[in-house]
C-alpha cells in the first residue's frame, strides 16, 4: 500500500507540473498621490497636562498651525496657548514629521507665561515632543483643485526641562486643517 501511495503522489506531481504554466507574481502598483510642496493651515484644540499630578498644571489648549508638506515629509510650525496655574502660557512649536497613514514626528516647544502662574509654575519652559496623529480627509474642495479639509486626532507626548529636572508634559486633541494637497 505504501508503494501505491508513492506512485500516486509521483503521478499527481508529474501531471501538475505538466499542465501548469510558468509561475508569475502579479504586482499591483500602489497609486497614492503624495504632497508636492503643499501647504496646510489649521486650528488645534485639546488639553495640555503634565505628570506632576496637580490640577494647576492642566488646561485647555488652543493653537494655530502652518505646515509645509513634500512627499512623506513635513515641517510644522505652531503657536500654542494653554491654561497653566493661574494664567496662560503662550509659546511656539516646531516639528519635523513623516507620514504614511499615520503621522509621526519629533520637535521642540517653548513658552512663556502671560502673567504669574502661581506656585510651582515657571515663567519660561523649553521641551521636546513626539507627535502621533492620524489625518482623516473630510472634504475635497472643487474635486481637490482647491485643496481639502483634514481632521487629525493627535497625541503629543513630551517633556520639559525646568529647574527641578525633567518633567513630562503632553498634549491630546484635534486639529482641523485646510491643505493645498487635494488627496
Amino acid at each position: 500500500m505504501t508503494s501505491a501511495r508513492r506512485v500516486a503522489a509521483w503521478v499527481a506531481v508529474t501531471l501538475a507540473l505538466a499542465v501548469s504554466g510558468p509561475a508569475s507574481a502579479v504586482e499591483y502598483p500602489v497609486h497614492m498621490s503624495l504632497p508636492d510642496w503643499d501647504l496646510a493651515v489649521g486650528l488645534t484644540g485639546g488639553v495640555a497636562f503634565d505628570e506632576r499630578g496637580g490640577v494647576s498644571h492642566t488646561g485647555v489648549l488652543a493653537g494655530l498651525d502652518l505646515s509645509l508638506l513634500d512627499g512623506v515629509l513635513g515641517l510644522h510650525l505652531g503657536v500654542r496657548t494653554h491654561r497653566e496655574g493661574y494664567s496662560w502660557r503662550v509659546g511656539g512649536l516646531a516639528e519635523v514629521t513623516a507620514w504614511y497613514v499615520v503621522l509621526v514626528g519629533v520637535g521642540c516647544r517653548f513658552g512663556h507665561m502671560v502673567d504669574s502662574g502661581g506656585p510651582g509654575v515657571r515663567d519660561s519652559e523649553v521641551g521636546l515632543t513626539v507627535l502621533v496623529g492620524v489625518p482623516f480627509p473630510l472634504a475635497r474642495l472643487d474635486e481637490g483643485r482647491a485643496g481639502s479639509l483634514v481632521l487629525m486626532p493627535f497625541a503629543r507626548p513630551g517633556f520639559r526641562f525646568d529647574g527641578d529636572g525633567v518633567a513630562g508634559f503632553h498634549e491630546v486633541g484635534l486639529s482641523l486643517r485646510w491643505t493645498s494637497f487635494g488627496w
